[in-house]
């Protein structure tokens, strides 16, 4: 990603006068000189450090290979499913194709089946909730209540990144955990991160974003069990965080 900063000129009819008053157009020059980080593609690395820290070994796939035919996932007690910044994006020449979709019938085919062999979920994900909303697919939605236990709230909970256990999650869950949300230059930005609620007996809110007590996370016990983030979890800023946070899933999702 290249800027200088935010565009705040956005009137046409303003003219250039000069570089210190350039006209429609103008932007602040704040992150002038500033690397900006994208996808470094080391986000299974990020979250297997912290799963081998609270005493397991991890598997790491592609989700397209996850989907296939070609495994079977079900004989894997834990998945980490790391969607990051992932959302439906419909091509600009023909709008009716969406690509980077989260919620595939593939997908949502695969976890029935690893749920029904009792295998537990973490997924974490800046739109984990509001891309159902995107392709405007009602059996999503149904799917994400049913079999997930959550359903989605808002696409934009807050603007700052901490969040706080509430008393439902004791004691398996404790503590605040931070987030990106800001001009970091090691890890991705998170701009609008999705506030989730719980879905059906069972599901309990986890966390709340300190700044809206918006949910930020559900959890669910039951023949399965999962853990949801609304926001994604290799964006939380320390490893020693990271690794608490982690280690407190872990413990909630094995049988």
């Amino acid at each position: 990603m290249i800027t200088i900063g935010d565009q705040y000129d956005f009137n046409r009819k303003n003219p250039w006068l000069d570089d210190d008053s350039p006209g429609w157009g103008a932007s602040y020059n704040d992150a002038a000189g500033k690397i900006i980080p994208g996808n470094t593609f080391d986000y299974p690395y990020i979250h297997g450090k912290a799963i081998m820290s609270a005493g397991h070994s991890f598997f790491s796939v592609s989700d397209e290979y996850f989907t296939s035919a070609a495994i079977d996932a079900s004989s894997y007690n834990i998945i980490d499913l790391i969607f990051g910044e992932e959302r439906s994006t419909r091509f600009f020449k023909d709008t009716s194709t969406i690509d980077f979709r989260i919620y595939t019938p593939e997908f949502m085919e695969k976890i029935r089946q690893v749920t029904q062999a009792g295998a537990g979920i973490f997924m974490s994900g800046a739109y984990v909730g509001s891309d159902l909303f995107m392709p405007d697919d009602s059996s999503a939605i149904k799917f994400a209540g049913q079999t997930l236990h959550f359903l989605p709230r808002t696409g934009h909970a807050v603007r700052t990144g901490r969040i706080y256990a509430t008393d439902y999650a004791k004691p398996g869950f404790t503590g605040t955990f931070d987030f990106n949300t800001e001009y970091s230059p090691s890890v991705y930005s998170v701009e609008a991160p999705d506030a989730i609620e719980p879905a059906g007996k069972g599901s309990v809110c986890l966390f709340r974003y300190s700044e809206s007590n918006a949910s930020a996370g559900v959890a669910f016990k039951g023949p399965y069990n999962t853990v949801i983030l609304g926001f994604p979890f290799e964006t939380i800023l320390t490893e020693e965080q990271r690794e608490l946070l982690m280690n407190q899933i872990m413990n909630f999702l094995r049988k």
